[in-house]
This record gives structure tokens, C-alpha cells and sequence, in this order.
């Protein structure tokens, strides 16, 4: 990866918009909880109400979780 690159990355990261490969969901359940990601193993780790950036490739295995829901940055 170019210095470049990653300067362009942080800059579009400080103005809100979401990096290629990442989507949004919200969770809306009462208690936290933590989904490991099918693709990558990363954990994510939710809180009540809180929204969280998933890499793409674990996006899939979010789908159908209980209290989970894709959404757009911010709303």
C-alpha cells in the first residue's frame, strides 16, 4: 500500500464515507453481544443500539442473526 493510498483512505474515513468492503449494521437487542465473523474471525462486539463497520466478506453470516439489521452509516 502507497503512502498515498493511505492518506486517501484516512481522509475518506474523517469524512464519514465507509472504505469498499465494509457494511453497517445496527443491533437492537437488550444485551450485548459478540458475533465472530464467519470469513475472517474477527469478533465484533455489539452494545445496545450501537452500530458497527463489518468487512464485507463476514457481511453474510450477519444476515438472519436475531436483533441484527443492515443499515447505512449514521441512520
Amino acid at each position: 500500500m502507497s503512502c498515498c493510498n493511505r492518506k486517501r483512505t484516512a481522509l475518506l474515513s474523517a469524512n464519514g464515507a465507509a472504505e469498499p468492503g465494509e457494511v453497517w449494521f445496527r443491533y437492537h437487542g437488550a444485551r450485548s453481544i459478540v458475533v465472530q465473523g464467519p470469513s475472517t474471525g474477527r469478533a465484533y462486539r455489539f452494545l445496545p443500539g450501537m452500530m458497527l463497520e463489518v468487512k464485507a466478506s463476514d457481511a453474510k453470516g450477519f444476515m438472519g442473526i436475531p436483533g441484527i439489521s443492515r443499515t447505512a452509516r449514521g441512520k
